[in-house]
Parts: structure tokens; sequence; C-alpha cells
């Protein structure tokens, strides 16, 4: 009989043996629960992914009996709670804007042939792209990042030569083409 301790945290727990193995519990945790589990948890646990994966309820037992994460489980859900409280702490200001500005005819444009083609025309001034950008930087970011990956804007800056490229324009007009692409879709189904 192993004994065990107890890390928890906000009513998020998990038990640990002494012997630092760690069982899953009963049910997984799902949406802003389990981001609160994550944060809350990934100092304490030296930002181990396998341990924050098992603790929150996304281990499995493998034929010797220890425990494994499943990662698949776990980065779906991880992902889709980060998308649903991004979209939930981002009032999609600049979405609102771009749909008030263009028509849907105009968005299939958009869609069909790139910003760069000149159809998002209320948004081919650079400088104020980059005021867009800065005016709804979240918004922009969380979209991109959310569609896109984790550090696609600096990529995307480092790849264009740096802070002094007009990355923000390009982001702008990437935030626009992917707006376009799906509300042509929506009004396709």
């Amino acid at each position: 009989m192993s004994s065990k301790r107890s890390i928890s945290s906000q009513g998020s727990h998990f038990d640990k043996d002494l012997d630092g193995q760690l069982e899953s519990r009963p049910e997984a945790l799902k949406g802003n629960e389990l981001l609160e589990y994550v944060n809350i948890n990934r100092r304490q646990l030296n930002d181990n992914g396998d341990s924050l994966c098992i603790g929150a309820g996304y281990g499995d037992k493998s034929e010797d009996g220890s425990t494994t994460c499943r990662l698949d489980l776990f980065s779906t859900e991880l992902i889709k709670a980060k998308k649903a409280s991004h979209l939930s702490n981002s009032k999609e200001k600049a979405k609102g804007e771009i749909l008030k500005t263009y028509s849907l005819d105009t968005l299939k444009n958009i869609a069909e042939l790139g910003c760069i083609s000149g159809k998002a025309y209320k948004h081919l001034q650079i400088s104020e792209n980059e005021q867009f950008f800065d005016d709804n930087k979240y918004e922009i970011t969380c979209s991109l990042e959310d569609q896109f990956g984790n550090g696609y804007l600096k990529n995307s800056a480092e790849r264009v030569g740096g802070e002094n490229s007009h990355w923000k324009h390009r982001a702008v007009w990437r935030f626009i083409e992917m707006i376009a692409i799906e509300e042509v879709a929506k009004s396709n189904k």
C-alpha cells in the first residue's frame, strides 16, 4: 500500500504517491477547469507536461501498471479550452468592424484573391492597418494564433525582417482573409 499526498488548488487535485507516481483522477477536466488547473499547477510540477496531463485526468494505465499521459486527448481538450477562453474574453470588436465594412460579395473576393489584390479596399494603408492592429492587438493575436499556432506573429515578423517590416499590416490582412474565409464558408451552408 503506497502512501499518497494530494496536491490541490481551488477544487482541482490529483494524488501523487510519495515515490512520485501520479494517479489519474476518475474524470478528466475540461474547459475553464482545465485551464485553471494547468495555470495553478504548472510551476508546482516544474512545467512537467506528463504530470499536468495525468493530474488533469488524461492518464491511462499501461500494461506494466504505470500511468501514462494520453497527450492526444489532453492537448485536444487544452486547445479547445484555450480557444473558448479567447473567444469569451474577446468582444470581437475587430471582427465586427470588418464585417460591417465589407459585403459578403467583397468577402468572397477577399477569400479568393487575398487582401493583396486590393479587394480589402478600406485596409490598404500600412499605417492605418498598423494602428488597427495596435487597437485590436489581443483579438487579432488570439485569432491568428488559435488558427495558425502559438508564436505565429513572432515567427511571421522574424520571417519578413523584424520590427520594421510592417508585419502588423500583414497580420491585419491575414486576419481579414481568415474572417472572409469563415464567412464565405458559413454562407455556403
